[in-house]
């Protein structure tokens, strides 16, 4: 039973992995003096793990008592990072064909994929895709679906949307990790797909899948890859998807601060494309509305977001709704007392307004 819960435990955090990280689109490389010191650091460190693991027989267990089992030290490798070499790739492929464990050959996928580049440094892109795409199609479930969520954010090909849709079919994925994936897609798709991908999800029309969609065109680089017609329709989308707080007027949920602050910035990006209106301009016409709920104005002005408008205001007028907008956040936030949160962050809020970066 313990050996069951930790395989499970294993899993869950790959997945977590998986979803938290987009497409391996990086710049990082070995040697690359714009790199951090500290994250070069950890790449050599990786490094050393993964030739002392390959050296000692694909074994790092009870080596200086690090790891329990195998897959601790791959996960271990895998959360230093390695340096983007064909070398890697060949001994991360040698080590998939000989590794006969379930939750070893799961941690090795996703390393696998940790390698691919936008730019394919390693000059092994292919044949990263080509393992992840031969496991999909394996008959241990949890190893298939760990390749094909690797691999659906390894880049748009040509079978995405296929594969994903083939494991929704199957039950190997739910409704809502399909969506997701899917959203996932849709910023990296030519355009002559991107309409398809929007179907999709407008059909299923999950909220996980509208956060990750709005998560991915906050940067206006994003947006301009866009379909022209896309973004009109995206633009209708994210109006009628704007998320909310709890009906309880007193709760405070910093994920439902983040959805709210992610959505806004999306929108008003998105908006400033088609419009050629100012940042701040579409910010003030948004949060001025007499009828939003102040917890909105909290969680925008007291993200990175919000002080990025706090520290460029443009006119006494802004200056001015700025005002009114802290006003508002800490009159509603007195009239809870017992929120410790939003009292916190209101008074953060006044903080950043007093000393403001110009």
């Amino acid at each position: 039973m313990n050996s069951i819960l930790r395989y499970k435990r294993i899993l869950s955090a790959l997945l977590v992995l998986i979803s938290t990280n987009s497409f391996a689109l990086t710049h990082q490389a070995n040697g690359d003096p714009q790199l951090p010191q500290k994250r070069q650091q950890q790449m050599n460190e990786g490094q050393r793990l993964l030739d002392q693991y390959r050296s000692n027989k694909n074994s790092l267990i009870g080596i200086k008592n690090l790891f329990s089992n195998n897959t601790e030290a791959i996960m271990a490798i895998h959360a230093k990072g390695l340096p983007r070499t064909a070398r890697n790739v060949e001994t991360i492929r040698n080590l998939l064909a000989s590794s006969s464990k379930t939750e070893e050959k799961i941690a090795l996928l996703r390393l696998s994929g940790s390698l691919y580049t936008y730019d394919n440094q390693s000059n092994s892109n292919h044949l990263i895709a080509q393992d992840l795409r031969h496991h999909i199609h394996s008959n241990e479930k949890d190893i298939s679906v760990a390749a094909l969520l690797t691999f659906s954010r390894l880049d748009y090909f040509s079978d995405s949307a296929e594969l994903l849709k083939r494991a929704y079919n199957k039950k190997m994925i739910d409704v809502t990790g399909y969506l997701g994936e899917i959203a996932h897609l849709l910023p990296y798709a030519p355009a002559s797909d991107q309409h398809k991908l929007f179907t999709i999800l407008s059909a299923g029309n999950k909220n996980y899948a509208n956060e990750i969609l709005a998560s991915s065109f906050t940067q206006t680089s994003r947006i301009k890859k866009l379909d022209s017609s896309l973004k009109k329709i995206l633009r209708l989308h994210f109006e009628k998807n704007q998320p909310n707080f709890s009906v309880a007027i007193g709760e405070y949920g910093i994920s439902d601060s983040s959805r709210y602050t992610t959505w806004l910035q999306a929108s008003t990006m998105l908006e400033i494309d088609m419009t050629g209106k100012t940042y701040q301009e579409l910010i003030f016409k948004h949060l001025n509305n007499p009828n939003i709920d102040p917890r909105k104005i909290i969680a925008f002005l007291s993200a990175t977001e919000g002080k990025y408008l706090i520290d460029h205001l443009q006119n006494a007028k802004q200056k001015e709704d700025l005002k009114v907008l802290n006003e508002r956040a800490q009159l509603y936030s007195k009239q809870l007392p017992q929120n410790t949160i939003m009292r916190d962050l209101v008074q953060q809020i006044s903080s950043n307004m007093e000393s403001p970066v110009r």
